[in-house]
């Protein structure tokens, strides 16, 4: 009897030292197209341990991975991935929620990455639908309160800053901010100090979010990551000088956004054709201020907020130039795809024109 009990207690522990299913998988850098692919040995809000079988482990700072996908997650899972990545929401979040049912995603870590997924892809969807908002507030919320280990804390942070921000709640806005502002890489701080930019300017104080996105412009930085914020708050720049009618400074410093910006930072391409189709309205130059928006339909419409934006102008902008049907067409997709928000709501709904 001893000997049984010895037998199936050292079994146990040779299951208990096997690596859940969940600690194998691939790590992506930033920049990189060949993934590490070992055990997973250390999960933090800031850094990554992998293992390679072959290779000593790599810590991996949390603002390099682009992603990590575990080894036997469902397949379903990483088309769910590219539906989000193209702005298909509502497929994406079809198939991350089927996800949670599947046995191959029991695993805690996978598990718990999922539900983040749903919570991020509901976060992009108030972006431009406010139904969703408290939602996505509280999905938000709810991991990174039982997940504040999890590598998509700081991430989680941001996303649940802009829903406030969307939704008008400043100053929950600029608590999640804050919280961004604690990450230990200068990116992610930038990312925090234009977010407290822009509830200046989403406020109308137009002059202190001007003072504070030059702070940021002004900020020493030169890894990709660090450009990209800096260009942001070029954006944000922008935006406050289009407001203060300097419209061809606001012009100027868009044209330099859209040069450096690369074409995959969707959502800062999408906003600068917005505001340089904006400023160019205010100055009568319609059928420039119609390609505008139009790279933004064309090139950037799983940015939906923008899009969203974008279609509202086009639908104002093809009747004054004489092709109402091309904006009652504009006008029914932005009613049929955006139903809740704002801007349908300022038009009425309308029938596809044929010409």
């Amino acid at each position: 009897m001893s000997r049984r009990v010895s037998l199936v207690a050292l079994l146990l522990g040779a299951a208990l030292m096997l690596p859940r299913a969940a600690d194998a998988a691939q790590l992506t850098k930033k920049g990189q197209k060949t993934p590490i692919v070992g055990d997973i040995q250390k999960i933090t809000r800031t850094e990554v341990t992998i293992k390679p079988k072959t290779k000593d482990a790599e810590v991996v700072p949390v603002n390099e991975i682009y992603r990590l996908q575990f080894t036997d997650e469902p397949a379903l899972l990483n088309l769910a991935r590219t539906h989000e990545e193209k702005g298909n929401l509502g497929l994406a979040l079809e198939n991350y929620t089927k996800m949670l049912t599947d046995p191959k995603a029991s695993a805690p870590d996978l598990k718990a990455d999922i539900e983040y997924l749903i919570a991020r892809t509901t976060a992009r969807q108030a972006l431009a639908d406010p139904s969703k908002r408290d939602d996505a507030i509280k999905r938000l919320d709810a991991h990174r309160k039982a997940h504040g280990d999890s590598f998509r804390y700081f991430e989680a942070c941001d996303f649940l800053a802009q829903v406030h921000l969307a939704k008008g709640d400043f100053a929950a806005a600029k608590e999640a901010f804050d919280a961004l502002e604690q990450a230990p890489w200068s990116d992610y701080k930038m990312a925090a100090k234009i977010g407290s930019a822009r509830i200046l300017y989403r406020q109308g104080q137009f002059a202190p979010a001007l003072e504070a996105f030059n702070a940021v412009i002004a900020m020493p930085g030169t890894s990709a990551s660090e450009v990209s914020r800096k260009n942001e708050a070029l954006l944000g720049k922008a935006s406050c000088l289009q407001q203060q009618a300097q419209y061809d400074e606001a012009i100027t410093a868009l044209d330099e956004v859209i040069e450096k910006v690369s074409p995959e930072d969707s959502r800062v391409q999408a906003e600068a054709y917005l505001r340089q189709g904006d400023c160019l309205q205010q100055k009568n130059k319609n059928k420039e201020a119609l390609f505008a928006y139009l790279h933004v339909d064309v090139l950037y419409r799983q940015e939906s907020a923008a899009h969203a934006e974008a279609l509202y102008n086009l639908a104002k902008l093809w009747k004054v130039l004489g092709q109402t049907g091309r904006g009652e067409d504009a006008q029914a997709e932005l009613q049929k795809d955006y139903p809740n928000s704002e801007w349908a709501k300022k038009t009425p709904a309308a029938t596809p024109a044929t010409e």
